[in-house]
Parts: structure tokens; sequence; C-alpha cells
């Protein structure tokens, strides 16, 4: 592992000379070719100790940002408010000036600006649906914050919409109700609950999953994109998003976030409809968003 010291120490050596973007961005692109050098055991074995260990880890997190994912106080990376800082909804105060160049950075790398996409592209999909149905019925699958629903035209025009907001996460549904009140119907709910037919959902016009399928293997995937489908009335559409593999981010956020997803390119996606019959699908589409960097599934039923 001693490359990938050096790697980390070249890094440390750049941030304390001032040269902190550029250093930052060069250790990005390093580490991304040293994981592929590895392979995936050792490269682990690098990503969760030697970053832990190694003095760069405490200078990087300054930034609440990757301080928040790599120590998950929810249990897991990537949750409701290590997103809000990705959108902007949430701006920490009392950070140093160096903490803020961090923070910075980090706000504007690509799988920062894929996430922010992803927002706005799942906004335009609600939108689509309330255009072409008066009352749409709509079910967000692990919403989070639901920050989309809010940049919608149905919703600053006060369309009214069956909306359901389906979470785990009971600070996020916290959340929820207080921004939403009784105009989003919240309920706690998980993957495993829907699988288990615990949940039912019917007659909708929309129903998608945003940052879910990227912490989901095939099997559950599969089986989740069946039921999804199901849910859907004729004409319905389902949406799922996935990070692709050639995502250049992989590195620094396996390292400096411990956020591990499962990436998935275009033939993988196709698989999960493997639980649902061609002749129910009206039209599918695959498609990756302007950066490359996401690839989406779009599903209508017939």
């Amino acid at each position: 592992m001693s490359k990938g010291s050096a790697l980390l120490d070249k890094a440390c050596e750049g941030i304390q000379s001032g040269e902190v973007e550029q250093s930052l961005s060069e250790l990005k692109d390093s580490l991304l070719d040293y994981r592929a050098e590895l392979g995936p055991e050792l490269w682990s074995e690098f990503a969760k100790q030697h970053f832990s260990e190694h003095p760069i880890r405490k200078i990087v997190h300054q930034s609440p940002f990757s301080h928040r994912s790599y120590t998950r106080p929810r249990g897991y990376a990537g949750d409701a408010v290590t997103l809000d800082y990705i959108y902007g909804d949430l701006s920490p105060n009392g950070l140093s000036p160096f903490a803020e160049r961090v923070f910075n950075w980090e706000r504007a790398t690509p799988s920062a600006e894929a996430v922010r996409g992803r927002r706005d592209l799942l906004a335009r999909y609600i939108d689509e649906a309330a255009a072409a149905t008066q009352t749409p019925s709509i079910l967000a699958i692990a919403c989070g914050h639901l920050r989309e629903l809010r940049l919608t035209k149905a919703w600053k025009q006060k369309q009214s919409m069956n909306f359901t907001a389906l979470d785990q996460d009971q600070e996020s549904l916290t959340v929820l109700r207080e921004s939403y009140g009784s105009d989003v119907n919240v309920v706690p709910g998980s993957v495993r609950s829907l699988i288990a037919g615990k949940q039912h959902f019917a007659d909708q016009d929309l129903v998608y999953a945003a940052g879910l399928y990227d912490y989901l293997p095939l099997p559950v995937a599969r089986r989740l994109t069946a039921l999804m489908f199901q849910m859907l009335k004729p004409g319905g559409r389902l949406l799922v998003a996935n990070f692709h593999p050639g995502l250049i981010d992989i590195g620094a956020m396996e390292t400096t976030m411990n956020w591990w997803l499962i990436y998935r390119n275009e033939s993988e996606m196709a698989e999960l409809t493997g639980e649902i019959e061609n002749a129910q699908i009206a039209e599918q589409k695959i498609f990756r968003d302007q950066g490359d960097n996401l690839v989406y599934l779009d599903l209508k039923r017939g």
C-alpha cells in the first residue's frame, strides 16, 4: 500500500501549501486509477483502513459533507441531510475558510452535479404526470426529504395530487411532515416491507426511486422493479436511477466519504425488467444523464 500512502501524502502536502482544489482533484483522479490497479479486496482494505489512519482524513473531514457521509450518523451514507448539502438546501455555519473551500469543491464534483440533475429530472417527470392527469397519483420510494417536489410547476400552482412519500428513515419522515403537511401522504416503509407484501400501492400514474437502486443487489432490484411496475395504472410510468460504473468520483467517494454503491451500466439496467412480462411494457427507455454519470430506466405500462 506504499503507493497509496504516497498519493495521500502528496495530497496532504498540496492542500497544506494552499493548493486545495487542485490537490483534491488530483487525488480524486489518482484514487480512481489506484482502485482499478488494486482490485476489489486490496482496494477495500486501503480505502477503509489506510485512509482512516492517514492525517488527510482529519484535514478533509473539516468539511461537514464528507465527514457526515464517512461517519454515517443515521447508519448509512448518502442520507437526506447529506443530499441537502449537495442540493444547497443546507448551508453549514461557522466553517473555516479552508473547510469552506473543501466543502465547495465537494459540491462541485461530477457525482454531486449528477445528484442535482437527478432531482431536477424527477421534478420534470412529476410535472409530466400532472400535465397528463388532473389529479395524478404518484409514489416516491425511499424519498428522503423529497426536495424535487417543490421544484415542480404542479406544486407551485397548487395542483391537486395524490402524492405518497415512502421512506424508512424516521427523521426524514419528520422533515417531510413539516415541509408538506397534509398535502403529501407520508408513509413509513422499506424495500423489505414492499417485497414482503406488507404494503400495497396501486393505480399510480408515476412510481419512482432516485438513489435507492445504488444499494440494491440484482435479485432485490429485479423484484422491486416488478412490484413497482405492477403498482402502475395503464399508461403509468416507472423511473429508477443508478450511478454508472464509469463515474470518475468512485475512488474518492469510497475513500474520503465511505460511500459505497452498486454501479450499473445500460445492459445491467435492462436486467432489472427480468420479472416483468414483455407484453405489459408499452415503452422502455434506458438513458444516461448529461454527464454520463447516471443511468435511468423508464418504463411505461401498457
